[in-house]
């Protein structure tokens, strides 16, 4: 991410990937077959789930900062402005000006 903004890496790379293991396993296995293949999966994501939550917890709330929004901005003028900073904006009325007007009203 450029620019000041720093996400925080809140989760150890051990837990997202757990975790995200566990989430495609229960999908393609459904979560009663998974249980009883992994007798102690139940105990182990409990625990998993625990300690995510009090991490979460544990963590200051970000800070909100108002947003900039507007309107017939040059895409050099975006990129300079808003891109290259990291800089969050609402881009009004550019909608309006793209093909999904005319395509989604046929």
């Amino acid at each position: 991410m450029r620019g000041n903004v720093k996400p925080k890496k809140c989760f150890p790379w051990r837990e997202r990937v757990r975790y995200g293991f566990d989430q495609v396993a229960q999908h393609l296995l459904g979560t009663d077959r998974l249980n009883r293949w992994v007798k102690s999966r139940e105990v182990r994501r409990r625990q998993l789930l625990e300690r995510m939550y009090a991490r979460l917890q544990s963590e200051e709330p970000l800070a909100r900062r108002p947003v900039e929004r507007v309107k017939n901005l040059s895409l050099a003028e975006f990129r300079s402005r808003y891109q290259k900073p990291g800089i969050p904006m609402v881009l009004e009325g550019a909608a309006l000006a793209s093909h999904s007007k005319t395509y989604y009203t046929r």
